[in-house]
């Protein structure tokens, strides 16, 4: 979720990502979606679920499925690689699978326990996705506010040039390039 928000607060405030300390927790991505999945089989071991919840031609199954791959083992398999963890546009993407990937196993879990529970299929309206969009803005409206109106981020001093007319970039900017 970090890395997902400093790129959007990043197009919002103009600034550059943080790459060095980003593609690390690119790195942590990588384990934390190992021991996740890890888990996540485990639970599904022990309480003697796995084949009723992924190898059955199920709606639950396919959203199991999309849910572990689309959010689990393509972006640990997309940040395991060095050149696309360390890239500004395929590590927000693989971050951003990350956070789809929580999306729909919270989608998951709530559609199946009422379908379990009630025996009446569910799928969330367009009220209920508007409702949850409208708090995904309010979050970033008020983030871009706080960014612009309070001491958030703080100022960078550009490096003078050495030589007159000289067109130098300062060595923190021609890093992150």
């Amino acid at each position: 979720m970090v890395i997902f928000e400093s790129r959007l607060s990043a197009r919002l405030t103009g600034r550059e990502l943080e790459m060095p300390i980003l593609a690390q927790l690119g790195k942590g991505i990588v384990v934390v979606q190992g021991v996740y999945l890890a888990l996540r089989l485990q639970d599904l071991l022990a309480r003697g679920v796995l084949q009723q919840a992924a190898f059955q031609p199920t709606f639950e199954a396919a959203l199991f499925w999309t849910e572990v791959v689309v959010g689990s083992l393509l972006p640990a398999a997309l940040l395991f690689s060095p050149p696309i963890r360390n890239s500004k546009r395929w590590l927000p993407f693989a971050a951003t699978l990350v956070v789809l990937g929580f999306m729909l196993h919270r989608l998951d879990v709530s559609i199946t326990a009422i379908q379990a529970t009630t025996e009446v299929r569910y799928f969330p309206s367009l009220l209920e996705f508007m409702i949850s969009a409208f708090l995904v803005v309010a979050g970033f409206t008020a983030f871009a506010l706080a960014a612009k109106h309070l001491p958030v981020f703080p100022k960078h001093e550009e490096e003078p040039a050495e030589h007159s007319g000289a067109n130098v970039v300062p060595m923190r900017r021609a890093v992150g390039h």
